[in-house]
Formats: structure tokens, C-alpha cells, sequence
């Protein structure tokens, strides 16, 4: 149980491949859906993470005691990724033959939803927390789980920063004991789901008619069965560029063959460096362009009538973790200083 933003896909991906399960997820409280997922799956987990209409009857329909994983984010990060989510411009075409092509998908294929020119801008802030997106999936933890106080067996209080990649391991070999999951390996757990420019893949380079799928490793909503391509990502890997331990580029095992005894290897090698290359001096780029957490707490601290939105919904939204593990909110470095802010600003 969670709210967005709190890398709750990322979280989602894991659980994924211990369980060997497709997760329930985002359904919009779909009860058949719901049904049949608990009914054939023997260690089945549902991510609860929207409020909608229907989310009252979906939580009264919940007959036993169940655990609970509560996944929590500082607010003021969790503002952050709201404002910087992107997506992929549907309308691009993802099939790339040449490095110019490779450029126009880089700067065309992406979609900012909630900044009106497609430019990230920190004043579009103040239209945001107006939106029923903010106001039924950012901060919702605390009305997710007041009808479900009374289905709680156990509880599991995870802080996001306990499954970024340095924490991952202790996290779940915690969580494995508390909650009895299967044996898995904890290499599996090495690389993002998620990153600034996951809305790239996958797509596929064309070199002399031979296709190459480019793809995230864990991307949660990829269904696709790479299981008959070859893995060729570990030749690229003295290239000692970063996203290489996040991406796949997978390769019919016939083609590679003929690639690797051919003399247009080295220029098939080039061309995919040149590829890798372009992501990452575009991946660069939206990092240094995102908006940071000192600009939010900036912007409030002169716009008194979205402090006061934001102060008001959180003061409902944590009230639970508050409560139950006041150490994790006394960890959140931005939170703290909104919190703050607030009382040298509004008394």
C-alpha cells in the first residue's frame, strides 16, 4: 500500500520476480479482475495505490486479515517525481536505423503531462495541486488505509530510500524472513526499474536489415518474451557508461553469429556506441533539467496559496506513518524544512 511516486513500480518489479507473478495493479478496483487474480495465483500481492469511487466497496469486499507492505516517500521527492513524470509520445515511431534518427527520438518522444508547453516548469505547481490526479494518487496513504485499519495482520514500514539499489538487499532479506517469501537471487536486484529516460525503451535499431531490441532490464509492463535473443550488452560494457547496467540490447544469436566473423563488425559496434551515447548525453540532460526539491520548497515559500493546499493534504496524508513510525517522517530531510517553513510563515 502506497501512494505514487514513492517508487512503488520499482518495489512492484521485485515482487514480481520472487513471486513470479504478474502483480495486480492500477486496475481501478476492477473486482473480477481482482477475483480471478487471487483465485489462480497461490502467493498473490495487490499494490493499492489509487483512490477512486470504487475504492471503498474494494476495500469492505476484503474478508481477512491480511499483511501490508507500506511503502513511504519523503513528500516534498515524491512532489518532485510528480512534477518531472514523462511519458512517450505514442505517435514516434520507435524503430531506428541511423544515429540522426536516434537524436529526433530523443528529443521528440517525450511528453511532460502535467506542464502545458512540454517544458518543465516549476510555476506550473500551482495548477497541479488543482488536478484530481494530485489530489487521488500523490498523497492518498492515510484514506487508502482507513477503511482497512481492521484487515491489517502485520505491518511493513519500507522508507523509498530502502529499495534504491545500495539498500535493496538488507530490505528484502528483511521482508523475506517477515513474510516468508520464496528463495530468489539477490543479483536479479542489481539495476534500476525505473530512470529519467525509461520512457525511451524499448526500441529497435536497424543495422543492414538486423534488428536490435533495445530494452530496460526491469521495466515493470514489458510483456514481451526476449527469451529467444541473445544478450550482447556485456560487449559495451568497457564503454563505462552508466545506463548500460539498467539496459539490455538483445540480438537474434544467428545474427550476432554472422556480426561477429564479418569485417562490418567493428562498424556494427560503432553504430550501437554511438546509440548508447546519444542516450546518455540525453539522459544528462534531463537530469540537469528536472526540477529539484529546493525549487519546490523555493516556490512555496512565496506562494502562500499552494503552501497551504500542500500543508493541508499532508497534514491528513501522514497522519498514519506519523503515528506508527515517526522516525521515518523525522528522516525527511525536505519535509522537515516544509514543515519548517510552515510554522515561520503560517504560525
Amino acid at each position: 500500500l502506497t501512494s505514487h511516486c514513492t517508487g512503488h513500480y520499482s518495489f512492484q518489479s521485485y515482487l514480481n520476480k520472487i513471486f513470479k507473478i504478474q502483480t495486480i495493479a492500477n486496475a481501478h478496483y476492477n473486482f473480477k479482475l481482482y477475483y480471478e487474480y487471487l483465485f489462480y495465483n497461490k502467493d498473490p500481492f495487490i499494490s493499492i495505490s489509487d483512490f477512486d469511487l470504487f475504492y471503498d466497496k474494494f476495500a469492505s469486499l476484503i474478508s481477512k486479515k491480511c499483511n501490508f507492505i507500506i511503502l513511504n516517500r519523503d513528500p516534498i521527492s515524491a512532489l518532485k517525481s510528480a512534477l518531472n513524470f514523462r511519458m512517450s509520445n505514442s505517435k514516434i515511431s520507435n524503430q531506428i536505423y541511423n544515429s540522426n534518427d536516434m537524436l529526433n527520438f530523443c528529443k521528440s518522444s517525450i511528453y511532460y503531462p502535467f506542464h502545458p508547453n512540454n517544458q518543465l516548469n516549476i510555476d506550473n505547481l500551482k495548477d497541479y495541486v488543482d488536478l484530481s490526479v494530485f489530489k487521488d494518487h500523490l498523497f492518498v496513504q492515510h484514506t487508502l488505509i482507513q477503511p482497512l485499519q481492521d484487515k491489517i495482520l502485520k505491518s511493513f514500514y519500507i522508507d523509498t530510500k530502502n529499495i534504491e539499489i545500495n539498500n535493496i538487499e538488507s530490505t528484502l532479506t528483511s521482508l523475506a524472513y517477515s513474510f516468508n517469501f520464496p528463495n530468489f537471487d539477490i543479483n536479479e536486484f542489481k539495476s534500476q526499474a525505473y530512470n529519467l529516460v525509461a520512457y525511451l525503451f524499448p526500441f529497435y535499431y536497424f543495422y543492414k536489415n538486423i534488428k536490435i531490441t533495445i530494452k530496460q532490464k526491469n521495466y515493470l509492463h514489458d510483456y514481451t518474451d526476449y527469451k529467444s535473443l541473445e544478450d550482447i550488452s556485456e560487449i559495451f560494457l568497457k564503454l563505462n557508461i552508466p545506463l548500460l547496467e539498467n539496459i539490455q540490447i538483445l540480438i537474434n544469436p544467428k545474427d550476432y553469429q554472422k556480426l561477429k566473423h564479418n569485417e562490418q563488425f567493428n562498424i556494427f559496434f560503432n553504430e550501437i556506441t554511438n546509440i548508447l551515447l546519444i542516450i546518455d548525453k540525453h539522459f544528462k540532460k534531463e537530469d540537469k533539467n528536472q526540477i529539484k526539491e529546493y525549487e519546490i520548497l523555493n516556490y512555496l515559500k512565496t506562494n502562500f496559496s499552494t503552501r497551504i493546499k500542500i500543508k493541508n493534504i499532508l497534514k491528513s496524508h501522514l497522519l498514519h506513518i506519523k503515528q506508527h513510525r515517526p522516525d521515518i517522517v523525522a528522516s525527511w530531510k525536505y519535509y522537515q524544512e516544509f514543515e519548517k517553513m510552515c510554522k515561520e510563515l503560517d504560525g
